[in-house]
């Protein structure tokens, strides 16, 4: 590892050379609006993070389709007390991050809900597939992977080997599904929910939230979110 130890911090992961070429963006411009600093957990050895201000990276070595084994493996990576993970599809846009240690303060993590599926619900092949394997049953809570708060407890310690071992046993497809699982099937863990009206994280375009996220429409999305933001 390179860099500083602090006790609050954002993390990224970052495997392969297509999301680093967008994280550079993304952490570049997440950079402007939080004075926290910032670790990379990235597989990319010629890389250019430290070059931006508070920022370092801790190298990897596995291959660019183990993101999500890291993702899901990731307090065991991260050099801070309290984590702020933000998928690397996703920058800071506005001040105002920084509320969320606060929010997870006497709490393992801190989720963000984007619904509850019941068992009329027409849920997610992959979701139904990953529940059928961990005898799971509806309703089903539903968090954003995408950003997640946590501290270094002791049961957050047992969430996060949990989470890994679950997203094997359904196997190592997307690991959302899994965070869901997991949470149901550790009640003793503390959980803070926050809800999309609090502002701070969105999943679609809402510029008055700290954190956007954008998934799936690519580089036209990026492309032109940089170009009105120059």
């Amino acid at each position: 590892m390179r860099g500083f130890i602090l006790s609050n911090g954002v993390l990224f992961v970052v495997f392969g050379e297509r999301f680093y070429n967008l994280a550079m963006k993304t952490i570049k411009h997440s950079r402007k609006f939080t004075e926290l600093p910032i670790c990379v957990l990235t597989n990319i050895k010629n890389n250019e993070f430290e070059r931006i201000e508070n920022t370092s990276y801790i190298y990897i070595n596995r291959p660019d389709c183990e993101n999500r084994f890291v993702k899901t493996n990731m307090i065991n990576y991260t050099p801070f007390d309290t984590t702020i993970y933000i998928d690397c599809d996703a920058v800071i846009q506005k001040e105002g991050v920084e509320q969320v240690i606060d929010m997870v303060d006497g709490f393992d993590l801190l989720f963000e809900v984007y619904g509850t599926w019941t068992n009329q619900t027409k849920a997610l092949s992959y979701y139904r597939i990953t529940m059928s394997v961990l005898n799971v049953e509806f309703p089903l809570m539903l968090y954003y992977g995408a950003f997640i708060v946590f501290n270094k407890t002791e049961k957050a310690y047992k969430f996060f080997r949990e989470w890994h071992e679950n997203w094997i046993r359904a196997g190592v497809a997307r690991e959302m599904p899994a965070l869901a699982c997991t949470a149901k099937l550790n009640p003793d863990v503390n959980i803070n929910k926050m809800m999309l009206s609090k502002n701070i994280f969105s999943w679609k375009i809402n510029p008055y939230a700290a954190v956007q996220h954008e998934y799936g429409n690519g580089d036209m999305f990026w492309n032109n979110f940089f170009k009105r933001c120059n």
